[in-house]
């Protein structure tokens, strides 16, 4: 493992190489990472099993502290935020990409057929 960070270390120390390239190798590699978590979820569960742990955690300390209503109140907040948190990976399948992009119509008036004129939808 060593040795891989010290060879990336050099690559990038490297003079003779230009920033273009460091920089689209770093990005590729990136990307590369980014889409086989996506597509193996490597790290998505390591985030649901996380996520359990903690909400198994404050369930006890709920069952602790029940007579406490200050702690229980913000034990249920705490709750609250983990159970809307997310993974990159929700938030990437929930995002909708269909933007709108404005449609336009060629018309032609009668009078000048030789002039488009666009209408916005």
């Amino acid at each position: 493992m060593d040795k891989l960070i010290d060879r990336v270390l050099k690559y990038f120390e490297n003079s003779s190489i230009s920033f273009g390239k460091k920089t689209s190798i770093f990005i590729i590699a990136i990307t590369a990472l980014m889409l086989s978590d996506y597509y193996f979820s490597m790290t998505y569960d390591y985030h649901l099993s996380k996520k359990t742990e903690q909400l198994i955690s404050i369930n006890k300390l709920k069952s602790i502290y029940k007579t406490d209503t200050v702690k229980f109140n913000e034990l249920t907040n705490i709750e609250n935020r983990l159970f809307m948190r997310q993974h990159y990976v929700d938030k990437l399948r929930s995002t909708d990409f269909n933007f709108d992009i404005p449609k336009f119509n060629m018309l032609c008036s009668t009078h000048k057929c030789n002039t488009m004129i666009f209408e916005h939808l």
